[in-house]
């Protein structure tokens, strides 16, 4: 059933370059994929698991993978459940269409989060 989920993508949008009204994005298979901070990208998941630390256990990458950048672990090995990862997944889908339509990151972070823009 996992590999029933990672089929459908997800798509990720460069805000800066959407601000330029060019968007570029492309899709994440999850599973197989691991979101990486410390990368800016994606690493294979196999290659996470596989990692040698005290801390990575290959068993915490499940349904949602994001590499801690200063241990390697998964940030997001909470999320074992495939019911949580469906909600998790759906809040990306809807982010992604917010941000699609708006071209504005105040769509999904609202007034509790303003977003400055940089000085020109």
């Amino acid at each position: 059933m996992a590999g029933a989920i990672s089929k459908t993508p997800v798509y990720f949008v460069d805000v800066a370059r959407s601000q330029k009204k060019q968007s570029q994005s492309s899709p994440l298979q999850f599973i197989e994929e691991t979101i990486s901070v410390r990368t800016g990208g994606t690493v294979p998941t196999a290659h996470c698991r596989s990692v040698p630390s005290s801390k990575n256990d290959s068993r915490m990458w499940k349904y949602l993978c994001i590499e801690e950048p200063f241990d390697l672990t998964n940030t997001a090995r909470s999320v074992y459940d495939e019911e949580v990862f469906k909600r998790v997944r759906k809040v990306f889908l809807d982010s992604y269409k917010l941000l699609d339509e708006k071209r504005d990151l105040s769509a999904i972070l609202g007034d509790r989060y303003p977003v400055k823009s940089p000085p020109r």
